[in-house]
């Protein structure tokens, strides 16, 4: 699994604008082969902070025209330029609210640490 995270500091101001670009692209990210899934982060300490984590089973590179446009637009709507940065996801753990495992998956091999 990959997953990709473009983050950006953010006025206040700006966060409508940048929500709206979200609004429109992460539809069209829903309708590529590989997506799994997506979360939208805002920070509500220090300085303000928009985080976009976007999940793939592998086909990354097939995401990057359409990464490049919403970055661009970002650009274009508030004038901050989004950080982007693709991570090889490990682990996943999800559980619910009385502590239960929902979903747990791992993608190390007995190689690799934590095996």
């Amino acid at each position: 699994m990959k997953c990709r995270i473009v983050n950006l500091y953010a006025s206040d101001e700006s966060m409508p604008g940048i929500l709206e670009v979200e609004d429109e692209i992460l539809p069209r990210f829903s309708r590529m082969p590989h997506f799994l899934g997506a979360f939208v982060l805002k920070a509500e300490v220090g300085r303000p902070q928009l985080v976009l984590l976007s999940l793939w089973d592998d086909g990354l590179e097939g995401s990057e025209a359409l990464s490049r446009e919403f970055r661009d637009e970002i650009l274009r709507r508030t004038g901050m330029t989004p950080g982007r940065q693709a991570f090889d996801v490990l682990r996943a753990v999800v559980r619910d609210s009385e502590g239960g495992i929902r979903t747990e998956l791992s993608w190390f091999t007995d190689e690799q640490p934590g095996g």
